[in-house]
């Protein structure tokens, strides 16, 4: 037979066992928590990189294939140039 001190003892154990659970837990939410922003935000950087690259590539392009064909950056032709080169593009994306 059990004495109740042996009963407030198992009582005791079962406790602090449920308390480290919910603190594993709380720490293993709070960690998948942070993994998520911090994802979310090295997310946001990357595509902000890319749409930067992007546009740079298409001024490069816009540039070389402009100029290559005597339509230089800042004249009248070269804008029709690169409006054309815009919708070629959008007609391949």
């Amino acid at each position: 037979m059990r004495t109740r001190e042996q009963y407030a003892s198992t009582a005791k154990s079962m406790l602090c066992n449920m308390k480290s659970e919910r603190v594993a837990l709380t720490c293993a939410i709070a960690a998948v928590v942070g993994l998520c922003m911090w994802a979310t935000e090295v997310g946001k950087r990357a595509y902000v990189r890319a749409e930067a690259q992007e546009a740079s590539d298409i001024r490069l392009e816009n540039n070389h294939t402009c100029g290559s064909l005597s339509m230089p950056s800042g004249s009248d032709q070269f804008a029709a140039c690169a409006a054309a080169l815009d919708q070629i593009r959008k007609l391949h994306e």
